[in-house]
């Protein structure tokens, strides 16, 4: 997983507005796959992220009343409420981005970002095809985020805007900058280990050097 630490150091730098500016060799598009590689990579906690936000304000609500903290309490409580629709509101809006994709690109964000077992499980058991050569797959892969880029400026979740409204999530911005300096090394080796489980042939990975091919098993060993 991404690490929620904000100790990190990044080629990018964060302006004052909480935007990641480009680095010697930044480019802006590669700032936008950024923010969308961080969106994509946290949303399978989003749900339980935001139901952590309400437990986290219930206990504060009967702790503030206990304690009578009433005006400061309400001003904390009500900025945490705002925090938990906004990432109830990411949440609806990635929702709403994935239903314009079809079976296979679902399946193939599964396998990079999500890494939800029994949801592959199902894409396969639906008979969703299974990743072929190394080639194919990484063109699919980079096909795959520039249509999602799109569809989330459909529902207005442009850079702009995310940076705009999360940037006051410190983890958040934290992933983002780990990801546009390209360390991604926790997500890459559980993709890696996903395709092999898949059976799929790829010879080397991004960030990891050469691996063995998976000698085409066409069993599915993927637990959990």
């Amino acid at each position: 997983e991404i690490s929620e630490s904000a100790n990190g150091k990044a080629a990018g730098r964060e302006d004052g507005d909480g935007k990641i500016s480009a680095g010697k060799d930044g480019r802006s598009g590669k700032r936008t796959q950024s923010y969308a590689k961080t969106v994509l990579y946290i949303y399978p906690r989003l749900e339980r992220i935001a139901a952590d936000y309400g437990e986290h304000i219930r206990h504060r609500a009967i702790f503030s009343y206990e304690n009578r903290t009433a005006e400061r309490a309400a001003e904390y409580l009500a900025e945490e409420i705002l925090k938990k629709r906004a990432i109830e509101a990411l949440k609806e809006r990635v929702d709403a981005a994935l239903k314009k994709l079809n079976d296979e690109e679902r399946f193939l964000l599964e396998v990079r970002y999500f890494g939800r077992k029994k949801k592959l499980r199902e894409f396969l058991e639906a008979g969703t095809e299974r990743p072929g050569s190394e080639r194919s797959y990484y063109r699919k892969q980079e096909r795959l985020l520039k249509k999602v880029i799109s569809a989330f400026s459909g529902v207005g979740l442009t850079e702009e805007a995310f940076f705009r409204e999360y940037r006051g999530f410190g983890w958040m911005m934290s992933a983002c900058r780990q990801i546009g300096s390209g360390r991604e090394c926790a997500a890459v080796r559980r993709e890696r280990q996903t395709l092999t489980e898949l059976g799929a042939v790829p010879v080397r990975l991004p960030f990891d050097g050469p691996i063995a091919a998976s000698g085409g098993k066409e069993s599915l060993r993927i637990s959990g």
